[in-house]
C-alpha cells in the first residue's frame, strides 16, 4: 500500500470518528503527537519522514480503562471466572490494587 493509500485511509478512519466534514489543519502539537486528534500537519510530517506507520489511526485504551471496564462487567454478571482472568492477564501481571 502506497503512502497515498495510507493518507486516505488515515483520513477515512478519522471521518468515521466524527471529522465528518474534514479534519483540521493542525491541532495543539501535544495531541498530535499522542495521536488523540487527526490534522492534515500530522500527514504532512508523515509524508516527509517517509513513515506510513505515523498515520495510526488505531485507539489505544489504557490498561486502567479496561481493569475498571472488568470490574464493571465482574459486578453486572457479563463475564465468568475464566473471561475475567483473561482480561486480567491481558492487561496486567499483577494483581492492581483497587
Amino acid at each position: 500500500m502506497g503512502m497515498k493509500q495510507h493518507a486516505e485511509n488515515y483520513i477515512e478512519a478519522w471521518k468515521r470518528r466524527g471529522y465528518s466534514d474534514d479534519i483540521p489543519d493542525e491541532v495543539p502539537q501535544r495531541l498530535m503527537w499522542l495521536r488523540k486528534a487527526p490534522s492534515y500537519k500530522a500527514v504532512c510530517l508523515a509524508i516527509l519522514k517517509n513513515s506510513p506507520g505515523d498515520l495510526n489511526a488505531r485507539l489505544v485504551v489504557s490498561a486502567w480503562y479496561s481493569e475498571l471496564k472488568r470490574v464493571e462487567l465482574t459486578a453486572r454478571g457479563a463475564l465468568d471466572a475464566d473471561q475475567e482472568g483473561r482480561l486480567r492477564q491481558r492487561y496486567f501481571d499483577y494483581e492492581p490494587e483497587l
